[in-house]
């Protein structure tokens, strides 16, 4: 094991290429291979002041990545005003990322990791090479620095690795480079959905029903008949269908019955206690309530 440290130039002449307000600079740094590398420290410094040899907006991206840089379809910045960026920062092949924005007389720079976390070890890879790419969007024949100039510090440490460690590690870096052309990794919430949507599980799942019983209708609670007043016989068949049906698992919403015109949404199985059951045997204890990972209760 050795730790490695490169100190690497990454500057330009007055010549640059713009193709559709995009020019892009690359330089390939080679590394030991068959060996796992893990960064223990970067550090990028600009020498040239890039922002203020614009004369218009302008957006710079610099990445220090394991494999080349392809940029994407998607927009970023303010209003979504710039085009094809590159990677975002948390992707696997991305070791390093800056960013540095001129709007009007604004400026604005980040840089991930930050530099608590670029001063730790941090990132592994397997590729024996580093890539450091620049993308300057937004440009214009016209408006073409004459210089630009990057100075990068790396602290790389080496360890040895197995032949398969170091095969499988290449072949993941070079196909998880070559992806996520347009990223759609998350999905939305209204905020009509945001509570009960599947957490805290008191606001989903079969815990529902028995908040939403009234304690004001008596009738949902006992038998409400007097002891002359006779009563509908039910068959043990048709009692078997009723608890059945009692216990099977439904929607979360849909676990209230039909909508009674004054009393609202109450389970409709509520009223199963007013059933008479005959000799039949009662169980000393009550079904254990359980609940899944998740939270949500398991009906027995």
């Amino acid at each position: 094991m050795a730790v490695q440290e490169l100190d690497i130039t990454f500057g330009s002449s007055n010549q640059m290429l713009v193709e559709d307000n995009l020019a892009i600079f690359q330089k390939k740094v080679t590394l030991s291979s068959g060996k796992r590398h893990t960064l223990m420290m970067v550090d990028v410094f600009d020498d040239s002041m890039i922002l203020h040899q614009f004369t218009g907006n302008a957006m710079v991206e610099f990445f220090i990545s394991a494999q080349p840089i392809i940029y994407s379809e998607m927009t970023f910045g303010p209003l979504n005003a710039y085009a094809n960026r590159g990677p975002q920062a948390a992707e696997e092949n991305i070791l390093y990322k800056a960013i540095l924005l001129k709007e009007g007389n604004q400026y604005y720079a980040d840089e991930y990791p930050n530099q608590t976390l670029g001063g730790m070890e941090t990132f592994t890879w397997y590729s024996p090479q580093i890539y450091l790419t620049m993308m300057i969007h937004n440009l214009d024949e016209v408006a073409v620095p004459a210089d630009l100039a990057l100075s990068v510090y790396m602290a790389v440490k080496e360890t040895n690795a197995t032949n398969i460690e170091y095969g499988m590690g290449m072949i993941n870096e070079v196909l998880s480079a070559q992806t996520r052309n347009h990223t759609v990794d998350m999905y939305q919430i209204s905020a009509s959905q945001n509570v009960g949507l599947s957490f805290p599980s008191w606001k989903w799942g079969g815990i529902r029903p028995e908040y939403m019983l009234k304690s004001d209708a008596l009738s949902d609670f006992w038998l409400n008949n007097n002891n002359q007043e006779t009563e509908k016989m039910i068959d043990n068949a048709n009692v078997d269908i009723y608890i059945g049906n009692a216990r099977t698992m439904v929607s979360y919403d849909q676990a209230f019955g039909a909508i009674d015109p004054v009393k609202g949404a109450i389970p409709d199985w509520v009223k199963m206690t007013n059933m008479g059951f005959g000799d039949m045997l009662l169980r000393a204890d009550f079904p254990p309530c359980l609940k899944t990972d998740a939270g949500i209760t398991r009906m027995l």
